[in-house]
């Protein structure tokens, strides 16, 4: 009796030694999916929006142009509003909450610029584009993330950021008419190349991160961010150390219990 007993507790320890990686491993593997699933279809989503915003506003002359292109801006400006307030009370290095107040500064006073301007030359009120707002996943996300990760989503994401509003400045320096949106389209495209030269020295100095250039697309600024792994999908090639140590504890649980049991039946 005492041997099948025994017996039974042996196997269910040894059960739970083979089958601990497993379940570890479709547990990390299921949830990493069900995030990274949902951070990327947001991203694609916000990026298909503001590629269609911009073919609109490519197709535009004149005065729909130009009321169109303001909107854009305020809408695009806002987003960058958004991020810099993300980090500039609590990004660990001084000189990226001196760039994210800059931001704020130069973005709020281009924003008041472009109001103005619709209201005086055209007699309408702003009317955001919606296309071209921040994800509010992308921002949930920032916010939520430790200082440090926050001020790397911060860098890595405005280099993105502003390569969307640099394009849609080259396109107002085709197609506007307004003194005012010239001059501020060509603002725009000193100012935000500057900007990502210097983040892209920030994230060298602080953190050893290398760039990647520039192209608009706001999830890639987060996936490098991400460079860790942890938005990305878990590897499958093998078992994590945390498995490994939790299998290999089961299996010295098993061991003692058979050692045990053996002492017994030689002493007992």
């Amino acid at each position: 009796m005492k041997i099948f007993r025994f017996g039974r507790v042996l196997a269910a320890v040894l059960a739970f030694a083979l089958l601990t990686p497993g379940i570890a491993a479709a547990s990390s593997h299921d949830g990493g999916m069900q995030m990274d699933g949902s951070m990327q279809m947001n991203g694609d989503a916000a990026m298909q929006e503001m590629n269609s915003a911009m073919a609109d506003l490519e197709a535009l002359e004149g005065e729909e142009f130009e009321i169109a292109y303001a909107n854009q801006v305020i809408a695009h400006h806002q987003g960058a509003l958004d991020m810099a307030q993300a980090v500039v009370d609590r990004a660990p290095n001084p000189e990226v909450r001196d760039a994210a107040a800059r931001i704020i500064e130069d973005q709020t006073r281009e924003i008041n610029d472009l109001t103005a301007f619709l209201r005086e030359t055209y007699g309408q009120e702003p009317n955001p584009d919606e296309r071209m707002s921040m994800d509010p996943a992308m921002m949930d996300h920032m916010e939520s993330s430790d200082p440090a990760m926050a001020e790397q989503m911060f860098l890595l994401g405005m280099r993105e950021h502003h390569e969307t509003v640099i394009q849609m400045a080259e396109i107002a320096l085709q197609k506007a008419q307004s003194p005012l949106l010239l001059d501020q389209a060509r603002t725009i495209i000193d100012s935000q190349r500057a900007e990502q030269e210097e983040f892209a020295g920030y994230l060298q100095q602080f953190y050893g991160i290398e760039a990647p250039a520039p192209t608009g697309d706001m999830m890639q600024g987060m996936q490098a961010a991400m460079g860790d792994g942890s938005m990305q999908m878990p590897q499958t090639g093998g078992p994590s150390p945390v498995v490994v140590v939790a299998a290999a504890g089961a299996l010295l649980v098993a061991a003692v219990v058979a050692g045990s049991y053996v002492l017994r039946r030689s002493f007992g």
